[in-house]
């Protein structure tokens, strides 16, 4: 994906097909387990996938990730 490291990528990655195959996404608990990493980690990379657009989130809701539109992530470059 154009605009997004490696790190960024695998856990847009993962919030999609936890979104998938559960229909909410997953904790920042799940996507650090999911990853291998603490939940600091997690947390900056959420705070990145959202300044470049990748993902929304609504703050004070939990499990509150949207992916963004594919329309959308053509212009994260």
């Amino acid at each position: 994906m154009i605009g997004l490291t490696h790190k960024q990528t695998e856990l847009l990655d993962v919030i999609k097909e936890f979104i998938e195959e559960h229909g909410v996404a997953p904790s920042f608990d799940e996507m650090a387990a999911a990853l291998g990493k603490g939940k600091s980690q997690i947390h900056r990379l959420v705070v990145k996938l959202v300044e470049r657009g990748a993902i929304y989130q609504m703050k004070g809701r939990a499990r509150a990730i949207e992916v963004a539109d594919a329309r959308d992530l053509v212009n994260l470059g």
